[in-house]
C-alpha cells in the first residue's frame, strides 16, 4: 500500500495540498522523532518480531556494526531495508535491549 493509499483509507492523518496539477499530502506521523534528534523516514515499520528476526541472520557482533550497517558502510552488507528502523527503540513497547535486538547472549 502506498503512502497516498494509506492517507485516503484515513490510517495516516495528514494535510492534502493542491499545488497545480500536482498532489502533496503532509503527515507529521511519516517522521518519527528518534533520540538524539535523528529522524527515519518510513511508510510503515515492520513488525518488531519481523524487523529482530531479520536482524540476528546479519549476525552482526556489536552496535558498533549495527551503526554502520544502518549508515550502509559495514562491508559485505546489502543496504538496510527502509522499513526497519535505525534506532530500534522505536518499538516502544517491544524494545528490551541491543543483546535481544542483535540476538546476543549477554
Amino acid at each position: 500500500m502506498s503512502i497516498v493509499d494509506l492517507f485516503f483509507a484515513g490510517i495516516i492523518p495528514g494535510i492534502m495540498l493542491a499545488i497545480s496539477d500536482a498532489v502533496i499530502i503532509v503527515s507529521v506521523s511519516l517522521f518519527i522523532k528518534l533520540p538524539r534528534g535523528k529522524f527515519d523516514l518510513c511508510e510503515v515499520w515492520r513488525s518488531f518480531k519481523e524487523a529482530r528476526t531479520f536482524v540476528h541472520n546479519l549476525n552482526l557482533k556489536s552496535i558498533s556494526e549495527w551503526n554502520l550497517y544502518c549508515k550502509n558502510k559495514l562491508k559485505g552488507f546489502k543496504e538496510k531495508p527502509r522499513d526497519i528502523p535505525s534506532h530500534p527503540d522505536t518499538y516502544k513497547d517491544e524494545w528490551k535491549d541491543w543483546y535481544d535486538w542483535l540476538g546476543k547472549k549477554k
